[in-house]
């Protein structure tokens, strides 16, 4: 390989202070991470269980929502929750934004550490 043409007068660690901020920043993207994946899976199991519950005991009159293996299952959900009443289009649409953004932190960590050298 290439040899460096410069002297890094740092050596080649980083300063404490960017090691510190890139374990800080490794936690939040860890932890929105976790959650949003925490959220999607409760909202999931709220609707599939009280659908499986009313299809068990009026099944004449309900079917599932959101079957098990169905595509595209949260929208779908998030849909289930506001015709319950549960929840209103706000909500509903930050719960989407809080989505969006692990998948922002999923897909570009990159661009959450660029200005870490």
């Amino acid at each position: 390989m290439f040899a460096p043409r410069y002297t890094d007068p740092l050596g080649s660690r980083l300063p404490a202070f960017e090691r510190n901020i890139l374990k800080l920043r490794a936690m939040q993207m860890l932890l929105i991470m976790f959650y949003a994946e925490e959220l999607k899976r409760q909202v999931l199991d709220l609707i599939q269980t009280t659908d499986r519950l009313r299809v068990r005991f009026k099944p004449a009159e309900f079917k599932e929502r959101v079957p098990e293996g169905a595509k595209r299952p949260l929208p779908k959900a998030l849909n289930a929750l506001i015709d319950d009443g549960a929840i209103n289009d706000a909500e509903k649409n930050e719960i989407v934004t809080l989505i969006d953004y692990r998948n922002i932190v999923g897909h570009r960590m990159h661009e959450l550490v660029s200005d870490i050298r």
